[in-house]
């Protein structure tokens, strides 16, 4: 039996809580901050966004278990403790979500859902000229295993598929791009951008003016990899202008979104509440109880973070 302290938020529903529970059983699980104990005897923590400074005081900690993909707010927090392995949470189940939430928001603007919304409204009955999938091309930036799934299931259906990543990358029908010199040349042929990248010095803003004057006149951004990839200033301009046609947001740099940001309102922003893909503690238990079999064991767990390259 290992001794396991959930540093959870409060606003994880109490079903999700059940779940991870009953799965964890042969664990010792504590509740932080009340029913943590002695903090030498936790082993293992699964959290995620952890409060700065709260996994510093456990002397054996062994591993740290995300229950997301996302661990940004991992690698900025300074206080964490050196040498703790700290583990992404993956499942294919993760990858078919999000395949789902970029198709969905794809196919909404290809098949001009919104502007037949519209005529709706006015009860005018006016069929518009419609592209063909072969001739529009969806950018994915960051070919990791999200992206990838993503960028597959786009050529499936029909699109052309470009993609973009840090380091060169081979994936089989798409064409691929790489490094900051090819940037450029990457935007400019996406009549459609989606952005999975994860937030490192290098990502930090790098959807900005620039990045969009590069972009063809009217393309569609989509965001499910960090808010702070997007200077939210030049989005709002390129959509006053019409540069940029459409914005579908899943992801903030402040979360939740205030109520009084300009995102809420804008016509040609579609909000979701970072729900892209979403982690069931039924796809967690299993990751989980693994890697501590693992370590156990004296094997290195899976999915550990690098914290060199910030992913």
């Amino acid at each position: 039996m290992s001794t396991i302290a959930l540093h959870l938020p409060p606003m994880i529903p109490q079903w999700w809580l059940d779940v991870l529970v009953e799965g964890l059983s042969g664990h010792d699980l504590r509740r932080w901050p009340d029913e943590v104990g002695s903090p030498g005897e936790i082993e293992y923590v699964i959290t995620l966004k952890p409060e700065p400074n709260s996994l510093s005081n456990y002397p054996n900690l062994r591993a740290i278990f995300s229950t997301a993909a996302g661990i940004d707010h991992f690698i900025f927090d300074k206080t964490l403790p050196k040498g703790v392995p700290i583990c992404r949470f993956s499942h294919p189940e993760l990858a078919s979500r999000m395949s789902e939430y970029i198709l969905l928001n794809i196919l909404r603007f290809h098949r001009q859902l919104p502007a037949y919304q519209e005529q709706q409204k006015a009860k005018l009955w006016k069929p518009l000229q419609q592209k063909a999938a072969q001739d529009v091309t969806v950018g994915v930036m960051g070919i990791g295993n999200l992206g990838l799934d993503s960028a597959q299931k786009l050529l499936s259906v029909g699109f052309n598929v470009r993609g973009w990543s840090r380091t060169p990358k081979i994936a089989q029908g798409i064409e691929c791009f790489h490094g900051q010199a090819q940037l450029e040349g990457f935007l400019a042929g996406a009549d459609y951008l989606a952005c999975f990248l994860p937030l490192t010095p290098e990502t930090k803003g790098i959807l900005n003016a620039r990045a969009f004057s590069s972009l063809p006149q009217g393309a569609v951004i989509i965001n499910v990899g960090r808010g702070a990839c997007i200077v939210e200033k030049d989005l709002l301009d390129g959509l006053s202008t019409g540069s940029i046609g459409a914005a579908v947001l899943d992801v903030f740099e402040t979360e939740p979104l205030p109520p009084e940001h300009p995102f809420w309102v804008h016509p040609n922003i579609l909000i979701t509440p970072h729900i892209s893909t979403v982690t069931h503690p039924r796809m967690l238990v299993p990751n989980i109880q693994d890697n501590i079999a693992r370590i156990e064991s004296g094997r290195p767990p899976t999915n550990v973070v690098d914290a060199t390259r910030g992913y």
